[in-house]
């Protein structure tokens, strides 16, 4: 009778296909919400899982405003390395790239954004590019500065397409309802207001906006969080990436403590460069994965893959 579609619901959507497809027990890789579906699934049903790699996790009961402010801080050390990537390889933005980004959002709050794009739009187009990167290090990171700096000489035409991928890839309806549907214990709206004033003090570039988020939520349906698993009777996998713009890094050591509670061991393979998803971008990072998922046994250490 629940309207909204959280990640308890896709749990048993999981095991209803585990069923159809009769098979005692399944593995299960899911990247950043799709971790957390996967550990609600391993939670509700821990004897049906085989072998399990939460990628880019976070904990199934943490509230919105912990998760969001994870997001920012995520968004924040992005930008920083992205930074200082841009000024080593004389990208488009020149010696200072983050005051070069600072000052275009600077220009969208003001309401002269990109095509007259609001500051939340373009945050969240740079937030998403660095996200999810295209082509090599340097390409990516070329990409980006020179969308910024044409924005910033009157040229719109590549923050559009930023824009546009933003929105197609992290804006659907569907993600809407998700990320609602998933967000706990929400901040009042008092609350957001005092995060507004405190958080761009912290994260100058994206604290405004991410408190801003958290609005859209406020009057949807509240759910209950899935529960954490408990005698999990295999060794479990955890991906992360050092500079992650989604849900930050600290999903990660907080997802390894609730794999001790449940009695199980664990072991961590970080990627140290900036985007959602190690196993997508790190080919040292998929090594261990694909090995874990062949014999079920874990690498003899963690595992920390340069950028």
């Amino acid at each position: 009778g629940d309207s909204a579609y959280d990640n308890a619901h896709a749990a048993e959507d999981i095991e209803r296909l585990r069923s159809t497809w009769d098979v005692p027990s399944i593995a299960l890789l899911g990247i950043g919400n799709g971790a957390q579906v996967a550990l609600a699934y391993a939670g509700s049903h821990p004897g049906k899982v085989a072998r399990l790699v939460p990628d880019s996790p976070q904990p199934l009961g943490i509230a919105q405003e912990a998760a969001t402010e994870q997001r920012v801080k995520g968004e924040q050390t992005a930008l920083d390395a992205f930074a200082k990537q841009c000024a080593a390889t004389n990208c488009p933005l020149g010696p200072d790239p983050k005051a070069a980004i600072d000052g275009l959002l600077a220009e969208s709050r003001a309401g002269n954004g990109p095509g007259g794009a609001a500051v939340a739009t373009v945050a969240d187009a740079i937030a998403t590019a660095l996200a999810y990167p295209r082509g090599d290090r340097t390409t990516a990171t070329n990409s980006i500065a020179s969308a910024v700096a044409k924005a910033r000489a009157g040229d719109v035409n590549q923050m559009n397409n930023l824009i546009t991928q933003a929105d197609n890839l992290r804006q659907t309806d569907g993600q809407f309802v998700n990320s609602c549907s998933d967000a706990l214990n929400r901040p009042t709206p008092d609350r957001v207001r005092e995060l507004v004033v405190a958080w761009p003090k912290l994260y100058p570039q994206f604290g405004a906006v991410g408190a801003l988020s958290m609005v859209k939520c406020l009057n949807w349906p509240s759910g209950a969080a899935p529960q954490d698993p408990k005698n999990l009777k295999i060794p479990v996998l955890l991906l992360g990436v050092q500079n992650d713009p989604i849900v930050g890094n600290e999903g990660v050591a907080q997802v390894a403590a609730t794999i001790i509670n449940a009695g199980a061991s664990s072991k961590r393979v970080i990627w140290q460069g900036i985007g959602h998803g190690a196993s997508i971008y790190s080919e040292c990072a998929l090594a261990p994965v694909t090995g874990y998922l062949d014999s079920g046994n874990l690498p003899p250490t963690d595992t920390y893959c340069p950028a």
